[in-house]
């Protein structure tokens, strides 16, 4: 995973220093989660969330794109017995576009990575209310660094403003010590507004 991250790194290193005339746009982000943890045991069930961070876009042609940014984002779900699991990562996006103009609006796709850091977390239920513990001991609830393949397709229906659906992976298992298998995947609705060029 790690050379992959570093491969696309240096792809998006060699497209920058080669067009020194690329567009750079910078702006925000938001939007809708519907979180779900996928594990050995029984999956939960989706909980709600949100994202929101800032980011930057990088054209190196009229159709090929890069994005990344700072985005704050909930995840978590929600178990049979009223137990909440809610997880606050801060995130850092490495994505490439596609975009094709259709005259009124564009039209994107998007893939690539993101890279999560576990910031803060609780178990809660009707009683009780406990921190997630980050980290790869025994005591410990997840591991704090998470790695996700990300898919999302959308519209740029007015020259600053896109709004799309994307889907995110959670890549690596981070039970800690081998307790078993758990992955976070996200289902997301979100709109980007840029503010300025650079």
């Amino acid at each position: 995973m790690r050379k992959v991250l570093i491969s696309l790194v240096v792809v998006l290193f060699v497209f920058a220093v080669t067009n020194v005339e690329a567009q750079i746009r910078v702006g925000a982000k938001g939007g809708l989660n519907v979180a779900k943890v996928v594990a050995d045991g029984p999956d939960s069930d989706s909980k709600l969330g949100i994202h929101l961070g800032g980011v930057g876009e990088m054209g190196f042609t009229d159709n090929i794109f890069a994005q990344s940014g700072l985005i704050i984002t909930n995840k978590g779900g929600k178990y049979d017995n009223d137990v909440k699991l809610s997880a606050t990562y801060l995130e850092i996006p490495l994505h490439g576009l596609y975009k094709y103009d259709l005259g009124d609006f564009i039209i994107y796709g998007k893939t690539g990575f993101d890279v999560g850091i576990g910031l803060a977390g609780k178990y809660k239920d009707d009683n009780n209310s406990t921190d997630i513990k980050w980290g790869s001991g025994d005591d410990d609830n997840a591991k704090r660094l998470e790695f996700a393949f990300h898919l999302e397709a959308g519209v740029e229906i007015i020259e600053n403003l896109q709004v799309g659906l994307g889907f995110s992976w959670g890549l690596n298992d981070i039970s800690p010590n081998g307790k078993g298998d758990m992955h976070n995947n996200v289902f997301l609705i979100s709109a980007t507004y840029f503010f300025t060029e650079l």
